[in-house]
Formats: C-alpha cells, structure tokens, sequence
C-alpha cells in the first residue's frame, strides 16, 4: 500500500498536497482511524475523491439565472419550397434579442449526413422559426401560443464551428443573456476533470438540466468533450461550467478513443461515444475574425 500511494503521489504530480493534506487529516488523532469504524459509526462520512464538489449558496442562484436563458427552438424543414415536418432544439439568449444554436439546427438539417438546404428553403425556414422560453413541463403541443417568440433573421453564423445566432423579433422579458467563459479551463492530466452542466430540450421534451455523471473528458483549441447526458433536440444547448458560464455550445456526439486507440473508462464502464461542443473561447475568436460583437 505504501509502495502503491508513493506511486499515486508521482502521478499526481502538483496535487499531491491534496493527497498529503488527506493523509495527514487521517492521522489526526481526533478522527475515527479505522475505515471500518467510520462506515459502522454512521458520523462521518470520508471522502475519498481529490475534487470539493461543494458549491457556495450563489450556486442556485445563478443556475437559474441560466437556465432561464434556455429556450425551445422549432424549426420548419422545406424542400423545394415543400414544407415536410417540423425540426427541434436548444437555443439560449446571448442578448436580449438574439439567441444561440447549433447551425444544423438553424438549418433544419442533420449536417453533414443530409445535404444543406438551398437558399429560399434556408429563408423560408428561419422567418418561420420560433422559439420558447417557458417550455417546462407536458410536450410541445401544449405550449401556449402567446409564448412563442419567432425569428426574424439570421445574425450570424459559422459552419465550420456549428454554431449561429439568430435574431428574434421581441426581446424576452425578465431573462439574462448567458455569460461567456472567456478563459482557459482546467486541465484533464491524472484523471482529475471538471463539470459540464448542459440545460437542454432533449427529445422535443421539456427544459432539462444534465448535472449527474457530467464529467468532461478532454479538449482542445476548439471543441470539448464529455459525458454529460443528452439526447436527439439538445444541440445548440450552452454547457456550463460549475460557475454558470458558458464554456461550450453543444453539437453533437462522436466516436470516443484514446491516444491508445482504445475507448475510455467513465465510471467503470467503457464509453464507445461522447458528446462534444464548441468552446466558447473559439467562439469569441471567430466573431473577431468576421467583426461581429455581441451588444453589451
């Protein structure tokens, strides 16, 4: 055991004093010793993972804060001026008249599998789009219609990045745009991640929170990866981190690998596929590279 904990405090590099403060808390003489004693004694209970999952009061408020900006985005799909079905996701405000989204969810297509729509299609589908914020409870069918707010244009969009916003005709009332993590985010090395918090309408369902086994797995300059729950409707949902800031757009999902190849290990089990986002400081790059700046 000595021989293994040595090891551990190697891996763990620059937190190894999480581990050494633990280790010292053990020998405090006024704590139960025993593992055994301290399950059977029912007043303690030991942590033994290396990340405070405590959060302060403000917590709750900001939650809600964001999940309030989260809206219900329908979308009509046209084919050569055919209307065929209606199309759905996630979108939250980023002004106060403008919300986010994936751009196949603007586009009312399942990019890159079905081909994008022509121009008077892509039109006619935006000025028809509509979105709701107070989606809470039932199914879509039994939203109020004084509650849908439509869209009135396109303001701007990234294909590459899959994201767009889109201009509403009316501002929501009583509602915050998201804040923007403009940092960097934590590192991933020694097994030590953090959390994505993604508030979505996965399935044409109702608001959702994804807060339960919501690790992230790694990222890069542009995307992140993890393993919070989602479904079919919940591209274009804003991933938060434990903050309430935005740190990614949702997207889609892919195939999982290591650099070994081999898929990766999330709660004891193996994990063929992970969702993925776009970073919102690849965002913020990309609105400086066509001037586009959100209103402050």
């Amino acid at each position: 055991l000595e021989t293994w904990i040595v090891a551990a405090r190697e891996q763990l590099g620059r937190r190894a004093k999480v581990v050494d403060n633990r280790l010292k808390a053990a020998d405090d003489p006024g704590r139960v010793t025993g593992l055994a004693s301290q399950a059977l004694s029912g007043n303690e209970r030991t942590k033994f993972d290396l990340i405070d999952d405590l959060v302060s009061n403000d917590w709750v408020g900001a939650a809600d804060r964001a999940v309030k900006a989260v809206g219900y985005i329908e979308i009509p799909r046209y084919f050569d001026g055919a209307l065929t079905a209606n199309d759905a996701g996630t979108g939250f405000l980023v002004g106060p008249d403008l919300v986010m989204t994936a751009y196949h969810v603007a586009a009312a297509r399942d990019l890159p599998r079905e081909s994008h729509p022509g121009q008077e299609d892509f039109d006619r589908q935006i000025g028809e789009a509509r979105i709701c914020f107070d989606y809470l409870s039932g199914d879509p069918a039994g939203i109020k219609p004084e509650t849908w707010i439509r869209v009135k244009e396109l303001a701007w969009a990234n294909r590459a990045l899959d994201v767009a916003i889109l201009r509403l005709t009316s501002a929501p009332p009583d509602r915050t745009p998201v804040t923007f993590a403009a940092g960097d985010l934590p590192s991933v090395d020694g097994g030590l991640t953090f959390v994505a918090n993604i508030v979505q309408h996965p399935r044409r369902e109702y608001k959702k929170i994804g807060l339960r086994n919501n690790a992230v797995w790694k990222h890069d300059d542009e995307r992140l990866y993890y393993f919070t729950d989602t479904r079919g409707g919940s591209s274009g949902a804003p991933v938060f981190n434990d903050a309430w800031r935005m740190i990614a757009v949702h997207t889609g999902w892919e195939q999982a690998k290591n650099a070994d190849g081999k898929s990766p290990i999330y709660l004891n089990r193996t994990q063929a596929v992970v969702n993925r986002g776009t970073r919102s400081t690849r965002i913020l790059r990309a609105f400086t590279e066509t001037s586009f700046a959100l209103p402050k």
